[in-house]
């Protein structure tokens, strides 16, 4: 059994203890245990512990710890390992991380909001991919929790291989998630390298609850079906639609070019329908550009 000498883990150790039942009787001895010299006494500092000798263990220290930070709401019951203090340290240890990180987090965002007095002007001063930075919220895709889940099993040098590659598409990930609070919904994205769009939408022909809908400056080009919103969005992103462009539908469906696009699509879709011949469908494409 490990006796702490401060005295305000003693005195939370006292009041537990008080109200378990497991209350330790005061001793006029007043030792506190010495952990390098069990022989000898050490007087221990006056006040609360004036005459009492409490009992404090490791694992009451790790109980009391996990209890907060499940009271904070930092982790769940569900990740507190049983009977397993390494796991448990582990646990606690990236939790706390994360708290301060939060906290950093909001005191930087205190003072952006200081200098520039609203989002939108962090927007405008910024670029609009800022603000997704301001998120205390992280996101992971599943391929990046993949990676993560199969480094503890593979040589760290592949491991760190295998999460160089991942990284990309976690950032691009986290920005889109964050900049619009885990629902990027009808948000277009653009390919770096050239002109294609898509973006994710709820899916109403009801083959799946979610669909990536693909366009290009002549009109929509495919679309694929999905079970959820997040893999939806993280396999966008994986096919390289990584540059979020909002209204970009508006504006390119405005064009004299997404027109000729659509009459041309509707000509293509009336003879896959069985509604004109193949000869018919190419005079009628011909008209178009004449």
């Amino acid at each position: 059994m490990l006796h702490f000498t401060n005295t305000r883990l003693a005195r939370q150790a006292l009041v537990r203890r008080r109200s378990t039942g497991n209350f330790v009787a005061p001793d006029s001895r007043r030792r506190i245990f010495n952990p390098y010299r069990a022989d000898l006494p050490v007087r221990g500092p006056p006040g609360i512990l004036q005459g009492t000798e409490l009992s404090y263990s490791c694992s009451d220290f790790l109980d009391d710890v996990m209890r907060s930070l499940v009271d904070s709401r930092a982790i769940t019951e569900a990740q507190v390992p049983a009977g397993d203090p390494g796991k448990a340290s582990d646990v606690a240890t990236a939790a706390i991380v994360t708290m301060h990180r939060a906290g950093l987090s909001a005191r930087f965002m205190r003072e952006l909001l200081n200098a520039v007095e609203t989002l939108g002007a962090i927007a405008e001063v910024y670029g609009v991919g800022a603000l997704a930075f301001l998120s205390t919220r992280r996101y992971r895709s599943s391929s990046w929790e993949s990676v993560c889940a199969a480094s503890a099993a593979v040589p760290a040098e592949f491991a760190r291989h295998l999460r160089d590659n991942a990284r990309p598409l976690q950032i691009a990930y986290q920005r889109l998630m964050a900049l619009y609070d885990g629902q990027p919904v009808c948000i277009e994205c653009r390919m770096e390298d050239r002109e294609s769009w898509a973006f994710v939408l709820p899916d109403a022909s009801g083959a799946k609850s979610w669909r990536i809908q693909q366009f290009d400056p002549d009109g929509f080009v495919g679309h694929l079906c999905f079970d959820s919103l997040d893999g939806a969005v993280e396999d966008m992103l994986q096919m390289g639609y990584r540059v979020i462009d909002p209204g970009a539908l508006d504006r390119i469906g405005s064009t004299a070019r997404w027109a000729l696009g659509v009459r041309r699509a509707a000509i293509m879709q009336k003879h896959q329908q069985g509604l004109v011949t193949y000869r018919q469908m190419v005079e009628e494409l011909s008209a178009l550009t004449t």
